[in-house]
């Protein structure tokens, strides 16, 4: 099943073999890098879940963010303030995303790990819907493929 959440996850965001963009590489090298630290995430927090306490689990994952947040914002000199009309947006996104892991941990301390695989594989749809309406960004023929397939395996793991 992890397999084909990858598969799903690539084909949903494939992007147009004409860009000649100089980044291309830096985001799928960036990209990479981003899938694994999540996929690190959340095994740790399923298994800190399990294996201990989830509301410490996530205390000591926020803790762990904010610290790695605090330090690469010194080492690179970053500024660390948001702007008024962004901070309603940042708390929102950052309330659903404790949110979402604090349901993972939960459903992951009482067994419900596949129910919670499948539907947190769909998030890469999520995101390219929401870039699509939110954003306007223009959905591609793969991206419609990936999202149709992944939206197919969900219907046929839900019907048995």
């Amino acid at each position: 099943m992890r397999r084909g959440g990858a598969v799903r996850a690539i084909l949903a965001s494939v992007e147009e073999r004409r860009s000649e963009s100089a980044d291309r590489s830096r985001a799928i090298l960036l990209a990479l890098v981003a899938a694994g630290a999540l996929g690190l995430f959340t095994y740790f927090l399923g298994l800190g879940s399990r294996e201990g306490d989830a509301l410490s689990t996530l205390a000591g994952a926020r803790v762990g963010s904010l610290s790695f947040l605090v330090i690469t914002a010194v080492v690179t000199r970053a500024p660390l303030r948001i702007g008024r009309s962004y901070l309603a947006a940042v708390v929102a996104v950052g309330l659903a995303d404790v949110t979402a892991n604090a349901l993972f941990a939960a459903a992951s301390g009482r067994g419900l790990l596949a129910l919670v695989a499948v539907l947190g594989s769909l998030y890469p749809i999520v995101t390219v819907l929401l870039a699509h309406v939110v954003l306007g960004e223009r959905l591609t023929r793969p991206q419609q493929l990936g999202i149709g397939i992944a939206l197919a395996g969900v219907a046929a793991i839900a019907g048995g």
